[in-house]
């Protein structure tokens, strides 16, 4: 199977809302994302697999948000998460992995006006 060639720019644009990205020949990638008042951005590495394209991102893992606390209760986990965007925290998941199995996706909620993530 020959190797798929995506190098360009590809935009998304709808009302309050933009995102693109820039693949390169090189194997490197842009990302943007513009919705109402939260803009977000990255670069990094992508590979092709098949007709999967696989992003590396350059940001340190983890470093998205300040986290307050963690602690285990009964059989799972509080998070409890802050950032100066709290509109950016309203719209906030988090996807869970055991021993690399995808375990489900968990929506936060306020409490006290700091967001907590229940696991």
């Amino acid at each position: 199977m020959a190797q798929i060639k995506i190098s360009g720019e590809y935009t998304f644009g709808r009302q309050e809302m933009v995102a693109g990205f820039n693949f390169t020949t090189d194997g490197k990638f842009q990302f943007f994302h513009s919705y109402g008042a939260i803009d977000r951005s990255a670069t990094g590495s992508f590979s092709v697999e098949g007709n999967v394209i696989k992003l590396k991102s350059d940001k340190v893992a983890g470093k998205d948000f300040n986290v307050v606390s963690q602690s285990k209760e009964g059989t799972g986990y509080i998070i409890i998460v802050k950032d100066e965007n709290s509109f950016l925290l309203s719209n906030l998941f988090c996807i869970y992995f055991v021993n690399g199995v995808h375990q489900g996706v968990y929506f936060i909620f306020q409490i006290h006006s700091l967001p907590q993530l229940l696991l």
